[in-house]
């Protein structure tokens, strides 16, 4: 699922945990949000320092993309009133209707994995993760005989990522791989930034993709066939089916379709 648009294809580590551990979908997809945040977070942490540090002002407005995306997105489920707004819209469609009260547990865990404490753990870590993924540039151009500058492979990496994240192409195809390729022609030509890249990507993003592919087709074997952690929604549990809010102003609340 790492190749969806915006990675939001990883919910269905939620509903694993459902299906395996019954844990309620609505307390676990705030996870997913918080870390596509909190990786966006980093990366443009790490493209502004890698501006500074090794020259490339013209990523800046990439980085500038990036923070925007995350303060939009950490404003609407901090703000009550706003994502209540965003959820009256939702809930026009029935899916999201029938389960107004998840949408309520949603924006309250997810609040609580993006307050400031939260950030000072979590944006330090990303920092420190994806900055050592953007080393494999430094990697693969040494083992072509080239030099990297390790600051030059993360403002090209951070940069790369922030703008196939925020287009919400999946896995940033394509987008991801022309910045990345196109900050390193400058230090590698062409041809040799465009190997690297590859090579960065393969060993990144697709090996990442094989494994979750492999393990997926193994617990479907140990489970004799069924498709492991299939996000199937009319399946939720009665704990994911959501009854309207108190408050909401509805009165037939546990009336009629139970």
């Amino acid at each position: 699922m790492t190749v969806s648009p915006g990675k939001f294809g990883e919910i269905l580590k939620s509903c694993l945990l459902r299906d395996r551990e019954g844990i309620p979908v609505s307390l676990t997809t705030p996870a997913v949000l918080a870390e596509r945040i909190t990786d966006l977070l980093s990366m443009v942490v790490l493209a502004v320092a890698g501006a500074l540090i090794a020259g490339g002002r013209e990523v800046l407005p990439v980085a500038a993309a990036g923070a925007a995306f995350c303060v939009l997105g950490m404003a609407l489920v901090s703000s009550r009133r706003a994502f209540e707004a965003t959820s009256r819209l939702l809930c026009r469609f029935r899916f999201f209707a029938a389960r107004r009260d998840s949408l309520d547990t949603f924006r309250k865990t997810s609040a609580d994995l993006l307050d400031a404490p939260s950030l000072l753990v979590t944006v330090p870590l990303g920092i420190v993760s994806w900055g050592a993924e953007a080393l494999v540039l430094v990697a693969a151009s040494r083992a072509l005989g080239h030099d990297l500058a390790p600051w030059r492979a993360i403002l090209a990496h951070s940069a790369g990522t922030i703008a196939g994240a925020v287009s919400m192409i999946p896995g940033g195809l394509g987008l991801t791989e022309l910045t990345i390729g196109g900050i390193l022609a400058a230090d590698l030509g062409r041809s040799v930034a465009a190997a690297v890249t590859m090579v960065m990507r393969f060993a990144t993003l697709w090996f990442a993709v094989a494994i979750g592919l492999s393990v997926l087709a193994l617990q479907r074997v140990w489970r004799g066939g069924e498709p492991a952690g299939a996000c199937d929604v009319g399946s939720l549990s009665e704990e994911e089916s959501c009854r309207p809010s108190e408050g909401s102003g509805r009165s037939d609340r546990g009336g009629g379709g139970e």
